[in-house]
């Protein structure tokens, strides 16, 4: 009998270390399996781009989405998000190497984010500083796909499809995008046959939020 009542702490001990995720806000994520994690507590006291970029990629690569809501990161290496959501909050990228803050793929919502980027000058080419980078290594971007009410800050490129990716997105929305400072393209997709792709309210390099 002791045994039988050990076991079953032992595992639940074992998950909350793994896990370390609050549903904060957030009850169910539209897109991932293992909900929303907010990361307000868990970064609590985090000082370091590296830090915090190893925390928030793990919670992403045990099935998590980001509640990010009323708080802003530094990251050092670009997220890979696969069938994950993430909202609100302020992300920027310090690596300053010209890779994307996130790179996405299956289905995935970005919503109520501002995105920031290092580009500072007319240098940024195609495929560089880009703010949401259209496929991983995982795979493309889905159908129910959808990016919404973002800002970009400082972006070579905001939304980019890569062209040695066969179909990148598809069925990808994007709506309320708001962008400043991007200095190579708004929304570039190279990658061929892309399809029923929508986008709606895009205000690229306006100065009016």
């Amino acid at each position: 009998m002791k045994i039988r009542k050990i076991i079953p702490l032992i595992l639940c001990a074992a998950m909350l270390f793994t896990t370390g995720c609050s549903l904060g806000g957030k009850k169910a994520s539209t897109t991932s399996a293992g909900g929303f994690c907010s990361m307000k507590e868990k970064l609590e006291g985090v000082k370091t781009a590296d830090e915090t970029y190893k925390i928030v990629q793990a919670a992403l690569d045990e099935g998590k989405s980001l509640d990010l809501a009323g708080i802003e990161i530094e990251i050092s290496k670009p997220l890979i998000l696969y069938n994950q959501d993430i909202y609100g909050g302020k992300i920027t990228y310090t690596g300053n190497d010209g890779q994307p803050v996130i790179k996405m793929a299956g289905k995935c919502v970005i919503d109520k984010v501002s995105i920031v980027n290092t580009c500072e000058d007319n240098n940024c080419g195609e495929g560089k500083y880009v703010g949401i980078w259209l496929s991983n290594d995982k795979g493309t971007v889905t159908n129910g796909s959808a990016i919404r009410s973002v800002r970009f800050y400082s972006c070579g490129t905001l939304v980019y499809a890569p062209k040695d990716v066969e179909s990148a997105a598809n069925g990808l929305v994007i709506e309320n995008l708001r962008a400043e400072g991007w200095w190579f393209r708004g929304i570039d997709f190279q990658s061929k046959n892309c399809t029923n792709n929508s986008f709606y309210n895009l205000y690229i390099n306006r100065n009016d939020f």
